[in-house]
This record gives C-alpha cells, structure tokens and sequence, in this order.
C-alpha cells in the first residue's frame, strides 16, 4: 500500500467532490464533509484486501477509481 502523490488540497478537493456526487452525503453540513475529508488516500494495487468480509467496520472507504470485487 502506497500513499498517492497528489497534493492534500487536491486531495481534499477530490473526497469532496466524490462525496457529494453520492446522495447520501448531499444534505451533510459542510463542517461535517470537511473532517471526512481529512483522510488518508491510499493506493492499492490488483489482488489487494481492502477490507475482509465479515470484519467488523472501521473505517469508511470510498473508492474514487478502479473497482473491487
């Protein structure tokens, strides 16, 4: 796992718009959208566990490319 190379305001600016293209974050106060925006991007690659089923949840994960099966 590798962190990505963009800047932290393009960063942020990219988990925003991502979140706000999802209806159930559309009505959260901005106050609220910023501190979901502080997190950690990560990159990981083909074949990698993000998240193993049945695990209780901890995080929340948004994939802003690629896909997961």
């Amino acid at each position: 796992m590798k962190t990505l190379s963009l800047d932290q305001a393009d960063r942020k600016d990219a988990l925003l718009q991502a979140l706000l293209r999802q209806s159930i974050f559309q009505d959260v106060p901005s106050h609220l959208t910023s501190q979901i925006t502080a997190a950690m991007f990560r990159s990981f690659g083909k074949g990698e566990t993000l998240i193993q089923e049945g695990a209780p949840a901890e995080n929340l994960v948004l994939i802003l490319r690629g896909h997961v099966n």
